[in-house]
């Protein structure tokens, strides 16, 4: 969303990319910047712009049992941009910030920390739903 309640708003999604693989291991994390459409040779094509996230191990955060993932930037240090067809999205994630050791600034706004963090842990506790679908 361009504006919410007086900030950018970019909603984070799990997107398919090895099915044979089980839970979050076939998936990968990706930042929507925005939908778009548009037609060739008379077919639709419904798409995403969206930004990825890597994960940070191969294997879970041993104190909090999540995994973690960063943005995945180019060689420049800019965002990697990707389309990607919006079939291909499993459903929306939930990304907490790890924090590190230095406490959150009083005035830090929410609307900040995609760009604000640089890692971040996957919440599987969001609902039932997202517990089953990244532990499958």
């Amino acid at each position: 969303m361009p504006c919410c309640r007086g900030g950018q708003r970019y909603d984070t999604v799990f997107v398919e990319h090895d099915p044979s693989k089980p839970g979050l291991l076939g998936m990968v994390v990706a930042r929507v910047l925005f939908f778009f459409s548009f037609e060739y040779r008379r077919k639709s094509y419904f798409c995403a712009l969206v930004h990825w996230y890597v994960h940070e191990s191969d294997e879970r955060d041993e104190d909090t049992g999540m995994w973690t993932v960063r943005l995945e930037c180019s060689g420049s240090g800019q965002p990697v941009v990707d389309v990607i067809a919006i079939d291909s999205i499993v459903r929306g994630s939930h990304l907490l910030p790890v924090y590190g050791s230095l406490p959150v600034p009083e005035r830090f706004s929410h609307f900040n920390a995609l760009t604000a963090y640089k890692s971040f842990f996957v919440n599987h506790f969001t609902d039932h739903h997202m517990f089953e679908l990244l532990f499958d």
